[in-house]
């Protein structure tokens, strides 16, 4: 046992922790809490649907086939407009479909220590409403 917890047994430090107490008092051994198969059923269901959710955003290569194209804005252009604008750090920039449409989703870090994020329209950069209301 470290010296963090002091003289306490490892079962005093399991209940100090929140763990319940599995035997006496001076037992050398910790309780753990029951596994539960729902949750490890529940976290494999969300793995396994997690890509299909992802789907929706262009990959490396329809982004660069849309530059080309002409129908969004070069991600540096973007993203010297947002520094000349906004003062903080970029954090994150996502390409994200909005309908027919694409959006680029910015994070930024404000100097006070704000996350703040901004969707601007991927033809423009213009400030736009977030693709399916998503304000997270």
């Amino acid at each position: 046992m470290s010296d963090w917890y002091g003289p306490m047994s490892r079962v005093s430090a399991a209940v100090a922790a929140g763990l319940p107490p599995t035997a006496q008092e001076g037992s050398r051994r910790v309780a753990t809490r029951p596994r539960r198969p729902w949750v490890v059923a529940g976290l494999l269901a969300l793995i396994s649907v997690a890509p299909l959710s992802r789907a929706a955003e262009p990959d490396h290569d329809e982004a660069l086939r849309l530059r080309q194209a002409g129908q969004i804005l070069p991600l540096q252009e973007v993203v010297a407009r947002v520094v000349s604008q906004s003062p903080g750090r970029i954090l994150e920039v996502e390409l994200e479909r909005a309908g027919d449409d694409y959006v680029y989703e910015v994070e930024i870090l404000e100097p006070g220590g704000t996350l703040r994020r901004l969707w601007l329209d991927a033809r423009t950069a213009q400030p736009t409403e977030p693709p399916g209301g998503d304000h997270r």
